[in-house]
């Protein structure tokens, strides 16, 4: 693929926080973060992609040593399978995490379960 310039990219963040629907064609600009909650952008072309795409897009491989986790609106954290599907296009969908494991860890906020792709919290206090 030839390389991108800003105009040609939809930044999804972005048009949701100018109250803008997100359009119907890409390529997008998402979130992707780590264990340390440490994001960087990554362009995605599909406005459907599976969690596999997302991963590979990242160079994140093999993709089968992977957990990828979608972060929606709430706060809360959404395992995406590798086969599974997640639209671009939808408010408040662009935001990922991706953590080197093949568990997740389950712990409670005010009785809530929330998983996570990590034994340990890593994020800065």
């Amino acid at each position: 693929m030839s390389q991108l310039n800003d105009f040609e990219v939809e930044d999804v963040a972005a048009a949701l926080l100018g109250g803008r629907e997100v359009r119907d064609h890409g390529p997008y600009k998402i979130q992707l973060g780590n264990e340390a909650l440490e994001y960087r952008p990554l362009v995605i072309v599909d406005p459907v992609p599976t969690g596999q795409q997302v991963l590979e897009a990242a160079e994140l491989r093999p993709v089968d040593e992977y957990l990828l986790f979608q972060v929606l609106t709430n706060g809360h954290l959404e395992l995406l399978s590798p086969g599974e599907t997640t639209d671009l296009r939808q408010a408040g969908i662009e935001k990922f995490l991706a953590f080197k494991s093949d568990r997740t860890f389950r712990f409670f906020i005010d009785g809530r379960a929330q998983d996570w792709g990590h034994s340990a919290f890593l994020g800065a206090p």
